[in-house]
């Protein structure tokens, strides 16, 4: 139902969330994409077993005669976005806080519909207030860290919009694929482009895995696997503007993860902020969307 995919998507963006703070506990030992190669490779290979329990359910019948060319291309599309979201989110972590980074990549809240207007989408007016209020919680975040803007943050800032072009690609093929094979193939995909990066820029060894396995574990499995996983599937179900207001509440549990992982301090303006965050959120679930 609508409302339950609205609950898991409102699950992934926790996942992804708290992921801020182990993606900068990460950078401790390993390169930002040695980092993301493992991870996106260790989410690839947590949905194997996930793949097989349902290979004869109704999904897989649904889907079973999908065009494998078609089901490639879409997952590199999505891939592609992913790949480019989660590089400058890496490298801009080295330059900002976990909790900052996260508020920056909130603005695909915005950017979604804003770039949704060009593909033909209509947004209700509520969704543009309910989101202008979230956006508007997303500054007081931000005011519970240095307000100026970094090298880092501009970095999140385009983050953010290869996300706002992931979310898009994910409403376009989500339903015309089995959401779990595309998952999968996305993840592959961010996984092998990272590699070569990693080879030329960066050096890694089996101590510095070693070192950040419990990063590379939740960010892999948790926020890699399952979340987007999460994504695929349900936002068949919630409108994009809806799903992209959902999913920004990652910004708030960015804030409140960094506060507990790291010890980043949690100001009354960033309670302010995750509060109007929540308020337009359920505003823009008021009405539909197409």
């Amino acid at each position: 139902s609508p409302l339950g995919a609205s609950g898991l998507l409102l699950l992934a963006a926790t996942l992804w969330g708290f992921s801020f703070a182990f993606k900068q506990m990460g950078l401790e030992h390993l390169g930002p994409f040695s980092f993301n190669a493992l991870r996106f490779g260790l989410g690839a290979l947590s949905l194997l077993p996930v793949l097989w329990f349902f290979r004869h359910s109704q999904m897989e019948q649904e889907h079973k005669n999908d065009s494998l060319r078609g089901l490639i291309k879409a997952g590199c599309i999505c891939g592609l976005f992913m790949f480019f979201g989660a590089t400058f989110q890496q490298i801009g972590l080295l330059y900002t806080s976990a909790g900052k980074a996260g508020f920056i990549t909130g603005f695909y809240l915005i950017l979604v519909p804003i770039f949704g207007l060009f593909l033909g989408h209509r947004t209700g007016k509520l969704t543009w207030v309910g989101g202008s209020i979230a956006v508007t919680g997303l500054f007081f975040l931000a005011a519970k860290d240095d307000p100026t803007v970094g090298f880092g943050d501009g970095l999140e800032f385009i983050n953010a919009c290869f996300w706002a072009g992931h979310v898009l690609a994910i409403g376009y093929f989500g339903s015309k694929f089995n959401p779990l094979k595309l998952s999968l193939i996305q993840l592959i995909f961010c996984s092998l482009a990272s590699v070569p990066f990693a080879w030329q820029l960066e050096s890694l060894s089996v101590a510095d895995v070693m070192l950040d396995w419990q990063s590379l574990v939740y960010t892999g499995i948790a926020s890699v696997g399952i979340a987007y996983t999460i994504q695929v599937i349900a936002q068949r179900k919630v409108p994009v503007a809806h799903a992209a207001a959902l999913m920004s509440m990652e910004s708030v549990f960015a804030v409140v993860g960094a506060w507990w992982i790291l010890g980043e301090t949690l100001s009354f303006l960033a309670l302010t902020g995750c509060g109007l965050m929540l308020a337009g959120i359920m505003v823009s679930q008021f009405q539909g969307t197409t």
